[in-house]
């Protein structure tokens, strides 16, 4: 009899299937966090630097511009020093609107029993005497007994009728500043001035 062939093993039983893994979400790329830490980084890094770049510049013009001021009433200072006194005093004569007010001296109230015959009449009145400097004006305080003195015997002469109007009123001025002069002739008044007046 001829040899068969061994028969083949029986089929056995399917080997189970491989277990299957669990489906797991696509990973997310680290680049993506990376690049946006980055990004926030480099916006403040820029911010910061031009935020202190513009203040270090205001901060330099600034002071650039001080400078420049600086030098400026320096340059001022040296022009009105080497000027004749008496020629910066006539340029000054002319005030401009918003300048800064000149020197000077108020003198306290006065209060002066008028010569009036027919009534007892009194005038209250209250001056200021604008003058050239610091200097005369120092002056002109420290002679203001003098002053006053004369101020009072001029308006004690006069009745109310001669302080009535704004002639009369002007014409007592220019006389008074005239009295005022001649005790200070050393300072230079550019005007006086009626604060208050009134007659009673």
């Amino acid at each position: 009899m001829a040899d068969t062939p061994p028969a083949a093993p029986a089929p056995t039983a399917a080997a189970p299937a491989a277990a299957e893994e669990p489906i797991q979400a696509p990973k997310r790329s680290k680049l993506l966090p990376i690049i946006v830490i980055v990004n926030v980084v480099a916006a403040l890094a820029g911010g910061g630097f031009y935020f202190f770049s513009s203040k270090n510049a205001s901060a330099a013009s600034k002071k650039a511009e001080d400078h420049g001021e600086a030098k400026a009433d320096e340059h001022a200072a040296a022009d009105a020093h080497d000027e004749d006194p008496e020629q910066a005093a006539d340029k000054g004569e002319e005030k401009k609107p918003g300048e800064t007010a000149r020197p000077s001296v108020r003198f306290a109230d006065f209060v002066i029993h008028l010569r009036n015959t027919d009534a007892d009449r009194y005038a209250r009145a209250s001056f200021e005497a604008e003058v050239g400097s610091e200097s005369d004006k120092a002056t002109v305080a420290a002679r203001t007994p003098a002053i006053r003195d004369a101020i009072i015997a001029y308006l004690s002469d006069r009745s109310a009728e001669e302080l009535q109007g704004s002639k009369q009123m002007a014409k007592a001025k220019e006389q008074l500043l005239e009295s005022i002069k001649e005790i200070v002739p050393r300072a230079k008044i550019r005007a006086l001035y009626i604060t208050d007046f009134v007659v009673q």
